[in-house]
Protein backbone atom coordinates (compact mmCIF):
# COMPACT_ATOMS: atom_id res chain seq x y z
CA UNK A 1 0.00 0.00 0.00
CA UNK A 2 0.91 4.23 -0.73
CA UNK A 3 1.51 6.38 1.68
CA UNK A 4 -1.26 8.29 2.68
CA UNK A 5 -3.53 8.59 5.12
CA UNK A 6 -7.77 9.04 5.80
CA UNK A 7 -9.16 12.44 4.52
CA UNK A 8 -12.59 13.62 6.22
CA UNK A 9 -15.09 15.40 3.63
CA UNK A 10 -16.21 18.53 5.33
CA UNK A 11 -19.82 18.22 3.62
CA UNK A 12 -20.27 14.66 3.83
CA UNK A 13 -18.62 13.39 7.00
CA UNK A 14 -17.43 10.51 4.85
CA UNK A 15 -13.91 9.49 5.39
CA UNK A 16 -11.31 8.53 2.11
CA UNK A 17 -7.98 6.69 2.37
CA UNK A 18 -5.84 8.42 0.21
CA UNK A 19 -2.53 6.26 -0.77
CA UNK A 20 0.15 8.06 -3.05
CA UNK A 21 1.98 5.33 -4.63
CA UNK A 22 5.84 5.68 -5.37
CA UNK A 23 5.08 4.95 -8.57
CA UNK A 24 1.31 6.58 -10.15
CA UNK A 25 1.03 3.48 -11.90
CA UNK A 26 0.40 1.27 -9.38
CA UNK A 27 -2.75 3.67 -8.35
CA UNK A 28 -3.93 3.25 -11.73
CA UNK A 29 -3.51 -0.60 -11.72
CA UNK A 30 -5.32 -0.46 -8.04
CA UNK A 31 -8.14 1.61 -10.04
CA UNK A 32 -8.50 -0.49 -13.05
CA UNK A 33 -8.83 -3.59 -10.69
CA UNK A 34 -11.46 -2.13 -8.53
CA UNK A 35 -13.62 -0.87 -11.68
CA UNK A 36 -13.06 -4.53 -13.13
CA UNK A 37 -14.44 -5.99 -9.90
CA UNK A 38 -17.52 -3.82 -9.47
CA UNK A 39 -18.14 -4.70 -13.73
CA UNK A 40 -18.30 -8.28 -12.50
CA UNK A 41 -20.37 -7.69 -9.26
CA UNK A 42 -17.77 -7.98 -6.85
CA UNK A 43 -17.94 -6.01 -3.74
CA UNK A 44 -14.98 -3.23 -3.43
CA UNK A 45 -15.06 0.30 -1.96
CA UNK A 46 -15.85 3.04 -4.13
CA UNK A 47 -13.02 4.33 -5.43
CA UNK A 48 -11.61 7.23 -7.40
CA UNK A 49 -7.91 8.71 -8.94
CA UNK A 50 -7.03 12.18 -7.89
CA UNK A 51 -4.41 14.55 -8.41
CA UNK A 52 -2.56 16.68 -5.63
CA UNK A 53 0.40 18.27 -6.41
CA UNK A 54 1.56 16.27 -9.27
CA UNK A 55 0.92 13.35 -7.82
CA UNK A 56 -1.79 10.71 -8.78
CA UNK A 57 -3.58 9.59 -5.27
CA UNK A 58 -5.72 6.68 -5.50
CA UNK A 59 -8.93 7.49 -2.87
CA UNK A 60 -10.69 4.94 -1.56
CA UNK A 61 -13.84 5.33 0.71
CA UNK A 62 -13.61 4.00 4.21
CA UNK A 63 -15.99 1.17 4.91
CA UNK A 64 -17.83 1.40 8.28
CA UNK A 65 -19.51 -1.42 10.32
CA UNK A 66 -17.20 -3.95 8.75
CA UNK A 67 -15.91 -6.94 10.68
CA UNK A 68 -12.75 -9.34 10.19
CA UNK A 69 -13.46 -12.87 9.39
CA UNK A 70 -12.06 -16.07 9.94
CA UNK A 71 -10.30 -18.34 6.94
CA UNK A 72 -12.76 -20.87 7.43
CA UNK A 73 -15.40 -18.83 6.64
CA UNK A 74 -13.98 -16.94 3.84
CA UNK A 75 -13.10 -20.79 1.85
CA UNK A 76 -16.95 -21.51 2.82
CA UNK A 77 -18.63 -18.02 1.66
CA UNK A 78 -19.84 -18.75 -1.91
CA UNK A 79 -19.43 -14.88 -2.97
CA UNK A 80 -15.36 -15.16 -2.13
CA UNK A 81 -15.58 -18.42 -3.81
CA UNK A 82 -17.24 -17.30 -7.16
CA UNK A 83 -14.63 -14.25 -6.98
CA UNK A 84 -11.61 -16.34 -6.54
CA UNK A 85 -11.18 -16.82 -10.52
CA UNK A 86 -11.41 -12.83 -10.42
CA UNK A 87 -8.56 -12.51 -7.98
CA UNK A 88 -6.79 -14.86 -9.98
CA UNK A 89 -7.64 -13.09 -13.49
CA UNK A 90 -6.12 -10.07 -11.58
CA UNK A 91 -3.82 -11.16 -9.51
CA UNK A 92 -4.41 -9.79 -6.91
CA UNK A 93 -1.68 -10.83 -4.19
CA UNK A 94 -3.08 -8.13 -1.81
CA UNK A 95 -6.11 -10.42 -1.84
CA UNK A 96 -4.70 -14.04 -2.61
CA UNK A 97 -0.97 -13.21 -1.27
CA UNK A 98 -1.16 -11.75 1.91
CA UNK A 99 -3.30 -13.55 4.00
CA UNK A 100 -7.04 -13.56 4.46
CA UNK A 101 -7.68 -9.55 6.41
CA UNK A 102 -7.94 -8.02 2.85
CA UNK A 103 -11.80 -9.46 2.64
CA UNK A 104 -13.88 -7.62 5.23
CA UNK A 105 -17.60 -8.59 5.96
CA UNK A 106 -20.24 -5.48 6.22
CA UNK A 107 -22.82 -6.33 9.12
CA UNK A 108 -25.24 -7.01 6.03
CA UNK A 109 -22.58 -10.12 5.07
CA UNK A 110 -21.69 -8.57 2.07
CA UNK A 111 -17.64 -9.35 1.47
CA UNK A 112 -15.58 -6.52 -0.10
CA UNK A 113 -12.43 -6.90 -1.38
CA UNK A 114 -11.00 -3.70 0.65
CA UNK A 115 -7.61 -3.91 -1.49
CA UNK A 116 -6.22 -3.98 -4.89
CA UNK A 117 -2.65 -2.92 -4.46
CA UNK A 118 -1.33 -5.85 -5.32
CA UNK A 119 -3.56 -6.72 -8.69
CA UNK A 120 -2.37 -6.54 -12.06
CA UNK A 121 1.70 -5.80 -12.47
CA UNK A 122 2.23 -4.95 -8.92
CA UNK A 123 3.08 -6.09 -5.55
CA UNK A 124 1.14 -4.75 -2.40
CA UNK A 125 4.76 -3.63 -1.61
CA UNK A 126 4.88 -1.86 -4.91
CA UNK A 127 7.54 -3.66 -6.97
CA UNK A 128 6.71 -5.07 -10.17
CA UNK A 129 5.65 -8.53 -10.86
CA UNK A 130 7.78 -10.63 -12.89
CA UNK A 131 5.42 -13.27 -13.65
CA UNK A 132 1.96 -13.31 -12.96
CA UNK A 133 1.84 -17.27 -12.10
CA UNK A 134 4.97 -16.99 -9.64
CA UNK A 135 3.17 -14.36 -7.83
CA UNK A 136 -0.02 -16.29 -7.39
CA UNK A 137 2.25 -19.54 -5.68
CA UNK A 138 1.33 -19.78 -2.17
CA UNK A 139 2.39 -23.17 -0.48
CA UNK A 140 -0.76 -24.94 1.62
CA UNK A 141 -3.32 -22.07 0.18
CA UNK A 142 -6.50 -22.37 -0.91
CA UNK A 143 -5.57 -23.77 -4.71
CA UNK A 144 -2.87 -25.95 -6.08
CA UNK A 145 0.61 -24.57 -7.16
CA UNK A 146 0.32 -23.67 -10.72
CA UNK A 147 2.01 -24.60 -13.95
CA UNK A 148 4.80 -22.85 -15.70
CA UNK A 149 2.83 -20.11 -17.72
CA UNK A 150 3.36 -21.55 -21.56
CA UNK A 151 5.45 -18.82 -22.62
CA UNK A 152 7.84 -19.95 -19.67
CA UNK A 153 7.63 -23.32 -21.62
CA UNK A 154 7.92 -21.85 -24.81
CA UNK A 155 10.69 -19.11 -24.64
CA UNK A 156 12.98 -22.25 -22.64
CA UNK A 157 13.47 -23.94 -25.65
Amino acid sequence: TGAGGFYEDPVTGERYLLEAFENPMQAKTAYLANLIYRKIGLSVPEAQLVSENGKTILATKELTDVIDVEPQTLRSNREVRDGLLADIFLGNTSVLGTGYEQIQKTLEGRMFRTNTAGALTFRPDGTPKLFLADSLRRDGDIFPPLHPAPTQLVLAK
